[in-house]
C-alpha cells in the first residue's frame, strides 16, 4: 500500500493481509499516509522462501521456453511496463511474463498471462492468470491474488478468464475465476471501507504475527496492556470467552474467583479453572521477580503412572537441529545427544550423510538397549519422534526398530510430563524458560546464535554448505549441547521434586516395564520381504532427485512391498498422539470428542445398547458411524446419532 498524488495504491498483498489482520491494514494505511514509519524486520524464513520462489519461477519459465513458447518478458524497472503488457497481449504472444497490470486503485505484477484459444477483444485469443507457487496446497491469499489479477484482465481484454492457474512442484493446479470472483469482490468492498472509516483495531495475535514486519510494535501494544495471549495455555476461544466476562487482562484473569463464576458457552469449566490458575501464578512470578512452581494433584494419571519410568544411568538426552527449507523435504542435519556426561554428534549435509547419521544413532541405540534394556530416550517437545519418522519413511531403512523403540515407549517427551505434573509462572513451557527452575546456564547466547543459526541454514539451503566456517559449526555444536545438558537437567530436577513428595510421604509407584513384541505375523512378513527389498534398493540414491527413472521405479517397487503395513503405522501414529493428549487438548482437537458424561439414557436394540452422552460444545470431525475408541484402545462400538443443536451423542454398544 502507498500513496501517490494523495491516491492510495493497494495490491494483491493488501487484500491478503486485510484477511489475516484487520490492524495490519490499518497499521499500512497510516505508513502510506507518512503518520508513522514502516519497520524493517529480517526475517530469514520469508527471504529465503522468496529466493526459492525466483528460483522455481526462472526453472518454469525456462520449461516454457524449451516447448518453443513465444514469450515476451516485462522489465518491472520500466516505466511503461503497463502499455508493453497491453501490447504484447494485442500481438497474440503464448506468454507474458511479469506483466503489469492496472485498475482503478489496484495494481500488481502477475508472473504469467497465458494464451488460451477463446475469443475477446484482443482477437480470437484471450488471456489467463498463473502463479507460481512452492507450497504444494494453494492458500486463500494465492486464490485472491490470481483472482484480482482476472479481475483485472477482465478490463484489458473485454473478456472474464474462465480459469485461473497455479504452477507448484508437485504440478499443475485450475480454478474456475467464477467460484471465487465474488468472494474477491466482497473482500475488496470490506477492505475500501476499513480504509474509508479508518476504524480503530486491536493487534490481537494471529498466524500472520511469525512473518509480520510490524510484529515488534503490536507486542509491544499487548505488552503495555498485559494482554490475555500471555497467559501460557490460553488460546482465541479461551481469550473470547473470558472477555465476554469483563475479563482482559492477565491480572484480572489471576484474581478471578474460584470456582469459576461462569458456565463457557464452549469448552469446559475446568479448563477455565486451570487458566486462571495458570494466570495467577504468572502474576506471583513477576510480581515476586522470581520462579514459582507448584505441583499438580498427584492423582493426575500423567503425573503418576504414565511416564515416570526407572531413571538409569545409560538414559540418553537427545536433541535434533532440522531445517525444514532444504530442497525437497528437509533435512536433520544434526543428531546431538547426551550420554554419561559425555556429548555426540552426527552431522549430515546432504541426503546421504542424513541416512547415514539416523542410521548410525539408530545402531548405537540399539546396542545399549540390547545391554540394558531399561534405558529410555528422553527429549524435549515432539519433534524428535516425528523427525525419526520422517526419517525412517524417507529412506525406507530402520523402520521396525523405530517401530519396537514406539511401541515400547522408548521415548519419553519431558515436555509433555511438565505441562502434566506442575504448573510453572512462565508464558511459555520452553525448554529455555524452564532454565529458571532447575538452574543450567547455557554457554551460548542464543541472542549470538540466532544469527550464525540463519547464516548456516541458508548455506545449506542454497547448496552452498561448503562455505560453512568451522565458528558457526563450532557454535551450532555448542548451542545442540546445551539443549541435551538442559534437558538432563530438566530431568533431573523433575526426579529431584518426585523425591520430595515420596520424602513426605506420598506414595508415587513406578509403572512396570514390560517389553512389548511385534506379533508373528508381522516379523514372518518383514523377514520375508527385506531381501528384495535390499535388492531392489541397493544402489539407489537416498534423494529422489539423484535418481534415474529406473532407479525411482525400483525405489516405488520397493516401498510398495510394506505398503500396507505403512498405512497401518500412520493410523497407530495418530491414535497414540491423540491418546496422549490431555483432556485441554482434547476439547481442542477434531478428532476427538472429550469431556463425555453418561445421561444415564440407554435404549435396547436387539442384543445391543445405544448410550447416550452429553458434551461440552467444542470443534469435531466425528460424524455417524465412525467406530468409537477410548483413551486405553478399547472399541466401544459406533456413533449411532450426533445431535449437534444439544451437544449430545448416541453411542451403540455391542454385548460385549
Amino acid at each position: 500500500m502507498k500513496k501517490e498524488n494523495g491516491q492510495f495504491i493497494f495490491s494483491p498483498t493488501d487484500l491478503s493481509g486485510f484477511i489475516n489482520c484487520k490492524h495490519l491494514t490499518q497499521l499500512n494505511r497510516l505508513a502510506a499516509e507518512g503518520v508513522i514509519k514502516r519497520p524493517v524486520r529480517n526475517n530469514r524464513v520469508t527471504e529465503m522462501l522468496q529466493i526459492k520462489g525466483i528460483e522455481f519461477e526462472n526453472r518454469f519459465l525456462e520449461s516454457l521456453e524449451a516447448e518453443g513458447k513465444t514469450i515476451v518478458r516485462i522489465e518491472q524497472e520500466d516505466n511503461d511496463a503497463f502499455n508493453k503488457t497491453i501490447a504484447a497481449m494485442q500481438s497474440g504472444v503464448d506468454v507474458v511474463y511479469q506483466a503489469r497490470l492496472k485498475q482503478d486503485n489496484w495494481q500488481g505484477w502477475a508472473d504469467f498471462l497465458i494464451k488460451v484459444d477463446k475469443p475477446s477483444d484482443l482477437g480470437n485469443w484471450s488471456y489467463e492468470v498463473m502463479d507460481t507457487k512452492l507450497a504444494t496446497e494453494t492458500k486463500s491469499g494465492t486464490i485472491l491474488q490470481i483472482a484480482l489479477y482476472s479481475q483485472i484482465i477482465q478490463d484489458m481484454q473485454g473478456m472474464m478468464p474462465e480459469i485461473m492457474h497455479v504452477q507448484t512442484p508437485e504440478g499443475h493446479h485450475e480454478y474456475r475465476v467464477d467460484d471465487f470472483i465474488s468472494f474477491v469482490r466482497h473482500t475488496q468492498k470490506k477492505f475500501l471501507e476499513s480504509i474509508e472509516d479508518a476504524t480503530d483495531t486491536y493487534p490481537e495475535p494471529v498466524n500472520h504475527c511469525d512473518v509480520c514486519n510490524w510484529w515488534e510494535i503490536c507486542n509491544q501494544k499487548r505488552r503495555e496492556d498485559d494482554h490475555l495471549s500471555f497467559i501460557a495455555g490460553m488460546g482465541n476461544a479461551q481469550m473470547k470467552e473470558v472477555r465476554g466476562q469483563g475479563i482482559n487482562t492477565l491480572e484480572a484473569m489471576a484474581e478471578l474467583a474460584l470456582p469459576i463464576p461462569f458456565r463457557p458457552s464452549k469448552g469446559a469449566v475446568p479448563t477455565y479453572t486451570k487458566l486462571r490458575e495458570q494466570a495467577r501464578l504468572q502474576n506471583e512470578s513477576r510480581m515476586q521477580n522470581r520462579p514459582v512452581y507448584e505441583i499438580l494433584p498427584l492423582d493426575d494419571l500423567l503425573f503418576n503412572q504414565k511416564k515416570w519410568l526407572l531413571t538409569t544411568k545409560w538414559d540418553v538426552y537427545l536433541d535434533l537441529e532440522g531445517d525444514p527449507l532444504v530442497d525437497p523435504n528437509g533435512r536433520e542435519y544434526i543428531i546431538g545427544w547426551w550420554h554419561q556426561d559425555v556429548y555426540n554428534i552426527i552431522w549430515a549435509e546432504n541426503a546421504a550423510e542424513e541416512k547415514s547419521a539416523f542410521e548410525n544413532f539408530v545402531d548405537q541405540m540399539q546396542v545399549i538397549i540390547a545391554a540394558h534394556p531399561q534405558m529410555h530416550i528422553y527429549h524435549f517437545g515432539a519433534y524428535e519422534p516425528s523427525a525419526f519418522k520422517r526419517l525412517m519413511s524417507k529412506f525406507a531403512t530402520r523402520e521396525n526398530i523405530i517401530d519396537d523403540w514406539l511401541r515400547n515407549s522408548r521415548f519419553i517427551d519431558l515436555h509433555t510430563i511438565v505441562k502434566n505434573s506442575l504448573r510453572a509462572g512462565v508464558e511459555r513451557y520452553s525448554l529455555k524458560d524452564l532454565e529458571r527452575y532447575h538452574g543450567y546456564l547455557r554457554e551460548m547466547d542464543l541472542r549470538t546464535l540466532s544469527g550464525i543459526k540463519a547464516e548456516y541454514e541458508m548455506l545449506l539451503e542454497t547448496n552452498r554448505v561448503a562455505d560453512a566456517t568451522p565458528e558457526m559449526r563450532d557454535a551450532i555444536a555448542l548451542y545442540n549441547t546445551d539443549d541435551c545438558k538442559s534437558t538432563e537437567w530438566l530431568h533431573k530436577w523433575l526426579e529431584r521434586l518426585r523425591q520430595e513428595l515420596i520424602d513426605s510421604g506420598e506414595d508415587i509407584p513406578r509403572p512396570i516395564f514390560v517389553y512389548q513384541d511385534p506379533s508373528d505375523r508381522v516379523t514372518d512378513f518383514e523377514l520375508a520381504i527385506q531381501p528384495l527389498i535390499e535388492a531392489l534398493t541397493n544402489d539407489v540414491p537416498p534423494e529422489k532427485n539423484d535418481r534415474t527413472p529406473e532407479q525411482q521405479a525400483r525405489f516405488i517397487l520397493a516401498t510398495m512391498l510394506a505398503y500396507y503395513r505403512r498405512e497401518e503405522k500412520s493410523y497407530w501414529w495418530e491414535y497414540f498422539r491423540i491418546t496422549s493428549l490431555s483432556e485441554d487438548e482434547l476439547l481442542e482437537e477434531k478428532s476427538a470428542i472429550a469431556g463425555l458424561e453418561f445421561t444415564q439414557q440407554r435404549e435396547l436394540v436387539k442384543r445391543s445398547v445405544i448410550d447416550t452422552y452429553r458434551f461440552p460444545l467444542q470443534d469435531y470431525e466425528i460424524k455417524k458411524g465412525d467406530k468409537v475408541t477410548d483413551s486405553f484402545g478399547k472399541i466401544h462400538g459406533e456413533i449411532h446419532d450426533i445431535d449437534k443443536s444439544n451437544n449430545l451423542i448416541k453411542i451403540k454398544k455391542g454385548p460385549t
